[in-house]
């Protein structure tokens, strides 16, 4: 370096020391930000070549007050990142400068691994405490991964696209970002010089112009991240993340290269398939279709997520896979299934704390198919402990299995949206399961909720729905009977998650919070206002006898504020509190008027029926003789001792022993006897047909009835002696082979029901065993 000459490089030795640094500042430049010298080094050459002389801190500070940043910010790198997945899209590599210098690649390579490698380790799936980072199928039921996977289901709203999200079709351009400008290098080189002007992208088919080490990494760094926000549940975030693009499935593989001819009409040339003999073999089924790709025609490299990333984070915790094959089964309605691995594994030994199995069972009820038999058979299964009925019957978000059936009602039957029923569901614009009809109407697989995904649409349109049905009504009334019919089954008057609000008063603060019949009220309501055409609220009624007979208070009261239910909260001063403590039927005569008179006849006769069975309730169980304090295991002891000759006691008991909620109200227990009569006996068959049958005529129970016949005497099923008279006092057909599903024979003391429509009608096995182990 002393044999240079001086003559090349300027000293500015005549200047004073301080004023030196500006006319040096070019020199520094090159060595420092262009050829990237080490500090020391850098020192060196200035010494040699200008006879400057300064210490490394000097140069520090100097720097600092250039502001040199030799290193891109990361803010900037991952610009740099996103700008040439971009471009990687369009089968182009890149050169990219910063603030006029090209970007080291091998810096960018360290970046892109330290980041891979930190989202190798936070790529886990965020469990039930993180609600807030959770949306659609996540929230609503639990985060698990392939079953919250709903991707297909929501619209991928592509925003309009920004100036930044154009490519520039020249060879090189800026970004908004002004500093950063990227350009495609020619055929064969992996570099060129900013100030050229290049004329044509390179084609990303040849292998000589194949996309650049650099290029890879970041499109595969990419595709880490979004299996880690998938993964997570951010669903949404994903979709908003990538860049819409159609990719075409592959031409369809021939059916007669791929399956042997079989004519589904006939069972004996059904091919048979392998059966899962238990939770682990449909487990790995799961990983191994994972694995390979198997659940899709698309290539994986294709794909705009890591699913090799997926499979792997997966696979580290088996339990995980198991949680989701159970899952799987129970979403599918698979009743062998989901009765093999209950059979196969102890219902303990299946993971299933963060899936919330019951809830889950509720948000896919199909009441033509499987109707309640999921739930029953779960139930059955479950033991005392951890994986008790009581410990998974409230799940994350504070709602019961209950308050599940009840969302299922407002989903499958009303123009609701998932925010009136909960704030947390402010966000989502589908209820969970809503691809599943509850009357059998559709299904996920069904060629209707196909074309209404394909057309970008993810809610089923109101028009689709009608109103609340016997099919739907007997899937509920069956749900809760098989919740809370077993000794070992959940408190009926666990508070509700549904439609909770907080006192405005910052003095107070109270959580105002429903109990299950305040709830019901309030979903009738609903019903009321936001129904289908031809609602009648015969099924708010039946839900209510049903609730009733199982042991719902009609005395309890919850605070409730009208005004905060009715969202007119607003106007409330925030120092004032606006609850009160209401009961069910308190509630009820709450309900404004004016609201009331806005609703079509037939839904005003319901609410009235309605009304007067709450009120009934209410002043059987407030009776002194019903004593609510007294269990029924007490009471059994009682009676065991004393005998069944008092008729008078008998009156509080059915002859289960079990306890009569009815009390001594034979009209409430005649009704409800009644009401499981005509959901069993009559379907609407055709479309001009009536949704109840001309002897369950709701407005008959509005008439004064005889004071020696009571209430309901009216109906022609009761008048007309058309039910068998063998229930209890419970509303319980005493000789029904199943009290929870009961049949039509069971109901009928004769033939009049209307199911003899034998391509529509579904025959679905009951499980009358289980009685044995209630009593």
């Amino acid at each position: 370096m002393e044999s240079i000459s001086q003559q090349q490089y300027p000293t500015f030795s005549e200047l004073p020391y301080q004023e030196r640094w500006q006319p040096l500042k070019p020199f520094l430049e090159t060595l420092y930000i262009v050829e990237k010298l080490s500090l020391k080094i850098l020192i060196e050459h200035m010494k040699v070549r200008h006879r400057f002389y300064a210490s490394e801190s000097q140069y520090k500070r100097q720097f600092g007050i250039w502001k040199w940043k030799r290193n891109v910010p990361t803010p900037k790198k991952m610009a740099i990142c996103d700008l040439i997945q971009t471009r990687a899209q369009l089968g182009k590599s890149s050169l990219v400068e910063y603030k006029g210098q090209e970007v080291d690649k091998l810096q960018l390579r360290r970046y892109m691994k330290t980041k891979a490698r930190k989202d190798l380790t936070t790529v886990m799936v965020i469990r039930n405490g993180d609600i807030d980072k959770l949306s659609g199928h996540g929230l609503q039921c639990g985060n698990r991964i392939f079953m919250n996977w709903h991707m297909p289901f929501m619209k991928p709203h592509v925003p309009p696209y920004r100036a930044n999200d154009h490519v520039s079709p020249f060879p090189q351009a800026f970004t908004p970002a002004i500093d950063i400008m990227a350009a495609t290098p020619p055929s064969g080189r992996q570099s060129v010089p900013f100030s050229q002007n290049l004329q044509s992208p390179c084609d990303a088919s040849s292998p000589i112009n194949a996309l650049s080490p650099t290029t890879t990494m970041v499109v595969n760094t990419a595709k880490i991240e979004r299996a880690g926000v998938f993964l997570q549940g951010r669903h949404m975030q994903l979709l908003e993340e990538l860049r819409y693009e159609r990719i075409h499935s592959p031409p369809p593989i021939d059916a007669q290269e791929y399956f042997d001819p079989a004519d589904c009409n006939d069972e004996e040339n059904w091919k048979i398939w392998n059966k899962a003999e238990n939770l682990d073999d449909f487990a790995q089924v799961l990983q191994s279709n994972l694995e390979n790709n198997g659940f899709s025609t698309i290539k994986s490299k294709d794909l705009p997520v890591s699913s090799t990333r997926i499979a792997e984070t997966v696979k580290r915790d088996p339990n995980e896979l198991r949680q989701e094959a159970f899952g799987f089964a129970i979403m599918a309605r698979n009743i062998e299934l989901v009765v093999d691995m209950l059979d196969a594994n102890d219902f303990d030994t299946i993971p299933h704390g963060e899936m919330f199995p019951l809830h889950l069972a509720a948000t896919y009820l199909d009441g033509s198919k499987a109707c309640c038999n999921i739930l029953n058979y779960m139930v059955e299964a479950m033991p005392a402990g951890e994986g008790s009925v009581r410990k998974l019957y409230t799940n994350h978000l504070g709602h019961t299995v209950l308050d599940n059936l009840m969302i299922t009602i407002l989903k499958a039957h009303t123009s609701c949206s998932p925010g009136m029923v909960d704030d947390a569901f402010k966000k989502e614009k589908r209820f969970a399961g809503e691809e599943v009809n509850i009357c059998g109407r559709w299904d996920a697989d069904s060629e209707c909720i196909r074309q209404l995904h394909a057309s970008g649409h993810s809610r089923i349109p109101v028009t689709w729905k009608h109103m609340f049905c016997h099919t739907s009504v007997q899937a509920i009334c069956h749900s809760i009977g098989a919740l809370f019919g077993p000794p070992w089954g959940p408190d009926i008057n666990t508070p509700s998650g549904l439609f909770t609000k907080r006192c405005k008063n910052p003095t107070c603060g109270l959580k105002l919070q429903l109990l299950p019949l305040h709830t019901l009220v309030v979903i009738t309501v609903h019903l009321a206002m936001r129904g289908s055409p031809g609602e009648t609220l015969f099924g708010m009624l039946a839900c209510l006898l049903c609730l009733l007979s199982r042991g719902a208070d009609p005395l309890l009261k919850a605070p409730i504020s009208l005004e905060a239910l009715l969202g007119d909260d607003d106007d409330i001063e925030d120092h004032v509190c606006s609850h009160m403590d209401l009961s069910p039927m308190g509630l009820v005569q709450m309900v404004p008027d004016e609201l009331v008179a806005g609703w079509q006849d037939d839904v005003k006769i319901g609410w009235e029926v309605f009304r007067r069975v709450i009120n009934l309730s209410h002043k059987e169980r407030s009776l002194p003789y019903y004593d609510s304090s007294k269990s029924a295991k007490d009471s059994y002891d009682e009676e065991s001792s004393e005998g069944y000759d008092d008729e008078e006691s008998s009156q509080d008991y059915c002859h289960e022993h079990k306890e009569c909620y009815f009390g001594k109200n034979r009209d409430l227990s005649r009704l409800w006897a009644a009401v499981q009569t005509e959901f069993t006996t009559y379907r609407r068959r055709n479309e001009d047909d009536r949704w109840i049958s001309p002897y369950f005529d709701m407005q008959s129970l509005l008439l004064t009835p005889d004071p020696e016949d009571g209430f309901g005497s009216n109906l022609e099923l009761i008048s007309r002696n058309m039910m068998r008279e063998n229930y209890c006092n419970c509303g319980i057909f005493e000789y029904a082979r199943d009290e929870v599903c009961v049949c039509a024979e069971d109901v009928s003391q004769f033939h009049f029901a209307n199911l003899e429509d034998w391509n529509r009608t579904t025959f679905i096995e009951t499980m009358s065993y289980r009685m044995e182990g209630w009593y």
